[in-house]
Formats: structure tokens, C-alpha cells, sequence
């Protein structure tokens, strides 16, 4: 029911050794793991689980149908790529797939759900807005027709994250009540950051260009701006967040670790 408790885990961001640990409990630390709470477990991509976890997950699964043993917790695992193809790469054990199998729900791909599009974009601003203001109070900017146009028709290949990924993005360059339509297309048109390429920390403005900090106090001089330390410093802490969660492929809690603050810092 809505009521209960709905905990998610990504896998990608544990050990194996965490992973098992966050599943079923440390005796050591007299931790309880999540199968053993009651509401619903979220399990993300079930391919980044160690195989002999995966091993231990079938048997706590299969034990849970026993009358004498039930368990309390619904578990729900996803992948982003076809199970059957995960079996083939041994990615997945073949016992849990077919465990599995009977039970598979799909969900379509973000192309093809134009009527929660809207819904989703309006969830992840909201969602996002103080990664780019610092502001927790900040109200998020407003998507233009065309902006949600053209969200609406590009391909998703990377579906949710790569939505998620792009307003994160766009964000941080929007600087106005209106989402910038000009930094969209450009984040629409970029491919993914690779752990090959290059961060630039601090030396570079989220539009690419290196910030010449003369020409910034001239600009804001000529504006008549009577708080230049702090619009200098709000302009640096934009850059450095930024170019920290491009170094964490957008893992908040990565780079609020990286930063020494909390995610909702």
C-alpha cells in the first residue's frame, strides 16, 4: 500500500561486499538488512549485482514462498537491458532469470510515453532546482512550448537517467525564470561524458568558455552591481558543482561527498 515503506538500491554504487551487507544484514554491527524490513525493496539493474549475491538473493526468494517462512518485503529488481541478453553475457544467473521470468513487467521506453512526459519533466525540475541554485527555496524555471517540444521529440536512448541527466545539465546554465532552450539543444546534441574525457575543474563557465574573471567585474561593474563578492562567489560555486558531478556522471551523492556537504546542502 502507499503507507509502506519503499526503499531503493542502486547497485552501482556499492561493492559487492556492501551490496550483501545492505541486503541481508551485518550479525557483526547487528545491522537488519533491507529483506528483512517489511514494504517494497527497488532493486536497480540487477546486472551490476555480483553473481554469488545473485546466488544468495534466489535462495532468500525461493525460501520466502514457504508458508513456515514468509517474507515481509515485495522485491523488485530492473534492468535496462534485456534479461535473456544479460544470461548470455553472465550477467545473470540463469536460475534467477527463470525464478524471475513469470513475473517480468514491461516498461515502455521514455519515447514512447509522450503523455507522462510532462509529469516527468515537472518532477525532475522541481527535483533538481536547488543542484543548480543552491537554493532550496529556489522556484524551478519555467519549460517553454519549444523547450518541451523538443524534449518530447528527441529518441531517449538512455530513457529516465538520460532525461534526468539533460534538465541536470541544463540547469545549471539556465540562469533566467525560463528554461534555457539554447543550453537544452546543446545538451540534447552532446553524447555521454565518458570516464576517458577530460574535466576541467574551476577553469571552465558551464557553457564551455573559460571565465575571464576581469571581464566578469567589468560586466558587473558596468551593471552598477552593489554585491560583486557574492554574484563572484555564487558564479564559482555553479562551476565547481558542476564540473564535479560531470566527474561523477551526476552521482549527488558522490559529489556532495567529493564537497564535504550534504546532498540537500
Amino acid at each position: 500500500t502507499k503507507d509502506e515503506p519503499f526503499e531503493k538500491l542502486s547497485t552501482d554504487l556499492l561493492s559487492g561486499d556492501e551490496l550483501e551487507v545492505a541486503l541481508f544484514g551485518s550479525e557483526t554491527a547487528d545491522e537488519l538488512g533491507l529483506l528483512h524490513r517489511s514494504g517494497t525493496l527497488l532493486i536497480e539493474e540487477i546486472a551490476h549485482v555480483p553473481l554469488m549475491v545473485q546466488s544468495r538473493l534466489l535462495r532468500f526468494l525461493q525460501s520466502s514462498l514457504k508458508p513456515s517462512q514468509p517474507a515481509c518485503v515485495r522485491v523488485i529488481f530492473t534492468t535496462s537491458i534485456p534479461s535473456r541478453l544479460l544470461v548470455e553475457r553472465g550477467q545473470l544467473r540463469s536460475d534467477l532469470f527463470y525464478f524471475l521470468s513469470p513475473y517480468v513487467i514491461r516498461v515502455p521506453p521514455l519515447r514512447e510515453r509522450q503523455e507522462d512526459f510532462e509529469l516527468l519533466v515537472a518532477h525532475f525540475m522541481e527535483m533538481l532546482t536547488h543542484v543548480a541554485s543552491l537554493d532550496q527555496s529556489q522556484t524551478p524555471p519555467r519549460v517553454s512550448t519549444t523547450a518541451m517540444n523538443m524534449l518530447k521529440s528527441h529518441d531517449w536512448p538512455g530513457n529516465i537517467a538520460q532525461l534526468k541527466s539533460v534538465l541536470q545539465s541544463v540547469l545549471m546554465e539556465s540562469r533566467g525564470a525560463v528554461l534555457a532552450t539554447d543550453a537544452l539543444n546543446r545538451a540534447l546534441d552532446t553524447p555521454a561524458q565518458t570516464s576517458d574525457s577530460p574535466t576541467h575543474l574551476l577553469t571552465t563557465r558551464p557553457s564551455g568558455d573559460a571565465w575571464d574573471i576581469e571581464s566578469f567585474v567589468r560586466e558587473q561593474v558596468t551593471q552598477g552591481t552593489d554585491s560583486l563578492y557574492s554574484e563572484a562567489i555564487q558564479h564559482l560555486d555553479h562551476q565547481l558543482l558542476r564540473a564535479v558531478l560531470l566527474h561523477t556522471k551526476g552521482n549527488q551523492a558522490a559529489a556532495a561527498r567529493l564537497l564535504g556537504m550534504t546532498r540537500t546542502s
